[in-house]
This record gives C-alpha cells, sequence and structure tokens, in this order.
C-alpha cells in the first residue's frame, strides 16, 4: 500500500511544495540579475564607516550599532570561505573589505529581503495563484532590490520592518488568541529596528494604533447588541487587552534597545549620549534661504534658549559662516565651529561638543520655530512626487559620491565598484527595471491604495469583521510611514533614502490589500473544503462568523 502511494505521488505535497518553490524562485530572480550585472552599491561614506570603523562612537551613536555589528558576520564567513584565519573577535574589530567578502554580505541581504518578503506572502495565502501573483507584484518594485544590493544600514531596517508587517498579518489572523511567542517575536523585531535606524523608534506606536483605530470601526460599525441580546462588550475589552499589551511591547522594546546601546557604550568605553544633534546640522541648511534680518532676529530667539556658554559661540560662528557662504556644507561649517571652541583630541571635548550640538538643535525643534515647519513640510511635500526610480537613482548617486571621497574611504580602491571606471557601473541607473513604475509617484501610489480599499469593501460586504481589521492595519501601516519621513525632515535636509518608510509601508499595506482581495475572490467563489487555500474558511468569533476569515498560519 505504502509503495503505491509513493509511486502515485502525493498532489496534495506537491502542491504545497510548488506554493513555497516557486514564489521564492519569482522574489529571487531581480536578485540574480543585480548580483550577475551590477556592482555592490554604497549608501555614501557612511556604510563604510558601518562597515570598517571600530566600535566607538560613529558605530554605536551615530548609526544603529545593529547594521554596523551584523553585517561584518558575513563579511567575516567572505574571509574564512577565501582561506582567512582571523578569528570572529578580531575581524569584527577591523574588518578588511575585500570582493569576496563584499559580495557574501550581498548574498546574505538579497536572500534575507527574498525570506522576509515570502514570509509577508505566506500568511496572506496558500494559494499557489495568488502567491505568484504577490510575488511578481513585490520584484517589480526595483526600489526593495536596490536597497537590497547597496551597503548601509537602510538595507536592513527594510528587512526588519518587512518582518514587522508580516508577523502583524499573523497576529491578525489570530486575534483574540494571540499567543506569547507572537507578542515576543514583536518585541525581538521592534529593538532590532531601533537598533538599526533611531527613526525607526516610531515603529513601537504601530501596533496600538492599529488595535485602537480597529476597535473605533468596530464601534462605528457593529450594533451595542447582538441579534441574540448579548452585550460584544467582551470583543472591546479583547482589543483593549491587545492595545495594552501592544503598548507595554513598544516601551519594552525601547528600553532594551537603549540598554543594549548603553551596553555596547561600556563595552566601547565611551558614554551614552544622543547624537541628534550631529544629524541636525544637516537641517540647518533653511538659514541660507532667509533674509539676514531675519535669520539674525531668529538666532537671537535661539539664544536665549541654549543653555550652555559655548552653545552661544557655536550661534555666533554659525551667523558669521551663514553670512559669508551662499550654499550650506556642514562638513565645512564643523570644521570652522571646532577651530572657533578650540577643538582638542581628547574623548571628553568630543562628548562636550555633542551636548553642545544637543542643545542647540532641542533649541530650535521644542518647539519648532518658524520656518523650521514650513521647510519640513515642504520637503515632505517633495518626497511624496519622488518615484521608485529616483530612489534607485540616489543609491547610483551615493555610489558615486563614495568615487569621488575615496581620501576618506581607503578600503574601496581594490573594490570591483572602484576599481574600474565608475561609469560601468553607473550605466545601470538606465536600466528599464529601475523604471517599471515611474509613471506612479508615491501620490500616484497613494490613490492606487484608496481604490483598492474601496475595492475591498464592495467584496467583502460579507466580512465586514475582516475589512475592519485589514484596512485599519493597512490605514495604520501608511501613516506611520508618513509620519517617519516627515519626522525626518525636522532632523536633516531632504534625501530620497529618508521616503523609504513611507514607500515601503505603503507598498506593503497595498501587498495586504491585494492578497486580501484576491483569496477572498478564492474563498467566494470556492466551495467549502477542509484545506483553506486563501485567507481560510469562515469560523465563529463570539457567536458571529464571516464568509471568510483571517486563517491562523
Amino acid at each position: 500500500m505504502l509503495r503505491k502511494q509513493v509511486a502515485k505521488g502525493n498532489p496534495f505535497r506537491t502542491a504545497k511544495i510548488a506554493a513555497i518553490v516557486l514564489p521564492l524562485l519569482c522574489l529571487a530572480l531581480p536578485s540574480v540579475w543585480l548580483m550577475m550585472n551590477v556592482s555592490p552599491l554604497w549608501r555614501d561614506v557612511d556604510a563604510y564607516v558601518q562597515l570598517t570603523y571600530p566600535p566607538g562612537q560613529s558605530t554605536i551613536l551615530l548609526h544603529g550599532p545593529l547594521y554596523c555589528e551584523l553585517a561584518r558576520v558575513p563579511l567575516w564567513m567572505g574571509h574564512r570561505a577565501t582561506g582567512g584565519a582571523m578569528h570572529l573577535g578580531a575581524f569584527m574589530k577591523r574588518p578588511r573589505l575585500t570582493n569576496a567578502r563584499i559580495a557574501m554580505l550581498l548574498l546574505v541581504q538579497h536572500l534575507g529581503f527574498c525570506l522576509s518578503a515570502f514570509y509577508l506572502i505566506s500568511a496572506l495565502a496558500t494559494s499557489l495563484t495568488v502567491r505568484l501573483i504577490l510575488a511578481a507584484f513585490i520584484a517589480s518594485h526595483s526600489m526593495f532590490y536596490a536597497f537590497a544590493h547597496c551597503l548601509g544600514s537602510e538595507t536592513l531596517s527594510m528587512i526588519t520592518i518587512l518582518l514587522l508587517v508580516g508577523l502583524g498579518i499573523r497576529m491578525l489572523a489570530s486575534f483574540p488568541n494571540v499567543k506569547v511567542r507572537s507578542w515576543s517575536l514583536l518585541g525581538l523585531l521592534l529593538v532590532c529596528s531601533i537598533l538599526t535606524r533611531h527613526i525607526n523608534a516610531v515603529l513601537a506606536g504601530l501596533f496600538p494604533l492599529a488595535f485602537v483605530l480597529s476597535a473605533i470601526a468596530q464601534h462605528w460599525s457593529v450594533p451595542r447588541k447582538r441579534s441574540d441580546g448579548n452585550s460584544v462588550a467582551p470583543r472591546f475589552r479583547e482589543q483593549a487587552r491587545a492595545c495594552g499589551i501592544s503598548v507595554a511591547v513598544g516601551v519594552a522594546a525601547l528600553l532594551l534597545a537603549s540598554g543594549y546601546t548603553h551596553l555596547l557604550c561600556r563595552k566601547a568605553h565611551i558614554n551614552a549620549r544622543s547624537e541628534f544633534g550631529v544629524t541636525f546640522v544637516w537641517r540647518l541648511d533653511f538659514l541660507t534661504a532667509m533674509p539676514v534680518s531675519a535669520r539674525a532676529s531668529l538666532l537671537e530667539k535661539i539664544a536665549d534658549r541654549v543653555h550652555l556658554a559655548d552653545s552661544r559661540k557655536f550661534l555666533a560662528v554659525l551667523q558669521t559662516w551663514v553670512d559669508h557662504h551662499s550654499s550650506w556644507d556642514p562638513f565645512q561649517f564643523l570644521a570652522a565651529v571646532r577651530t572657533s571652541l578650540g577643538a582638542e583630541d581628547s574623548k571628553a571635548w568630543h562628548e562636550h561638543f555633542d551636548r553642545v550640538l544637543n542643545d542647540v538643535a532641542a533649541a530650535f525643534l521644542s518647539p519648532p520655530v518658524s520656518p523650521l515647519p514650513a521647510i519640513a513640510f515642504d520637503d515632505f511635500a517633495r518626497a511624496t512626487s519622488l518615484t521608485e526610480g529616483d530612489m534607485a537613482g540616489y543609491l547610483f548617486s551615493s555610489t558615486d559620491y563614495v568615487n569621488t571621497h575615496r581620501d576618506h574611504v581607503p578600503q574601496v580602491a581594490g573594490l570591483i565598484t572602484f576599481r574600474n571606471p565608475i561609469e560601468q557601473v553607473m550605466k545601470f541607473q538606465g536600466a528599464t527595471y529601475f523604471h517599471l513604475w515611474n509613471f506612479l509617484s508615491f501620490r500616484g501610489w497613494c490613490i492606487v491604495w484608496s481604490g483598492a480599499v474601496a475595492l475591498l469593501c464592495l467584496m467583502g460586504r460579507g466580512a465586514p469583521q475582516l475589512i475592519r481589521r485589514v484596512i485599519s492595519y493597512a490605514a495604520v501601516l501608511c501613516a506611520v510611514g508618513l509620519l517617519m519621513t516627515l519626522a525626518n525632515f525636522f532632523f536633516a535636509q531632504i534625501m530620497p533614502r529618508f521616503a523609504l518608510p513611507m514607500f515601503e509601508l505603503l507598498l506593503l499595506s497595498l501587498t495586504i490589500l491585494l492578497g486580501t482581495l484576491l483569496s477572498a475572490g478564492v474563498e467566494i467563489r470556492k466551495p467549502a473544503d477542509p484545506r483553506p487555500t486563501g485567507w481560510g474558511r469562515s469560523r465563529a468569533v463570539d457567536g458571529n462568523e464571516d464568509e471568510f476569515a483571517i486563517a491562523e498560519p
């Protein structure tokens, strides 16, 4: 009997394997093309700092420490694969860059992105057809793969956010019976995201907002009593409980991320402190566009807000420097300030200078002084007009920036990206793949997203609970992405990479809506089957049943 079954094969098992392998192959195709044709991209000199500098102020405080640490493990793997004998601990402190090591790091980054994308897709559908459509949709977005092919912390941030979104779908599936391991994994991913990029701390509010919005939608769309006369109050208690747990997890993640940073600082023998003042120096570009009298009045107002004597000296140098320069160069300005303040090459002086920068930044930002909010919102409006081609093009430009500043990056001379003429890398900037969706800016994608929400509402009239949860989650994803991008422009001048969170979360939100639409269509049209093929067959929730509902993976 067993031989007969083996001979005939198991069609269900074959279909299950195909539903895993084929979407993964679809997701991997752009990665294979990039690895075979395009030299590694660099997120300017910051990527070099993150990969090569020893543990210290730059790799722990200025940049998120997680990428600075984890990226060195694939580099070490490439080191060992090519016959190197250095132990991991020694390599982590003083890594050396070679083509083989960089290739290993890019391979891990592409693999991490593809597996994370499949993690999301597998939560949305079990049908091979639906999974292939979703995989093709994600694979068509060159922005994801350009960042996966780029050295810099934005890549790890993109992957952790993708995992967070996929976990959210699974928690949505099992609500209200969310398991402890899901909450634990949520906390771990939040910690990893925060340790990758500081702005990701905003993600701690993602799930509380999703539960609050879902509860509000439920309040307005569900009668206070069901047809059997029982109250629906338990549902609101479940929403409140989930919201409370998600707040606790978010706060715990923030504390753990801060504690880990303090631990790294202690091992590196430096004092833990914020570096947001250093970043804010780039935002001072708005002063160059102000009239002289208005600028002088503003700086006088800021001088009354600061607390340190050297902060007032900083502002005096700032006013003089801006008056004599038509364009803003943060590096030249910082050099002038250090000279004016009597810079010393000591740890204590660097810590004091950071306090000065933080004092000045806080004076500008608490509360934000005019015209800073207007400038930030103007940059945000410009960011919403960007396309995915602009995002990919920025990474090519930042790679060229490294090429023109080789004196700051001594290890790159022998790397394939910079060994040959840079034109061989830049020619791929015009490749068709990087411009597939150029006819849609971020604003255009918002219109598409709105249409998907409207269509989902029309198709899902038989499943109001599902629609409420999915749309609430999708809306919060978009809102948090917009908030992260807007917050960036209060601290730094506009750069396309700052638009990555809002682009990524909008496209992932759209993927969720698309997966729900496709799975809903499958479930509505298919007869009852004990094995769910989309979001699952109907199930009872507090006595009510949807025509189709999210199935726990």
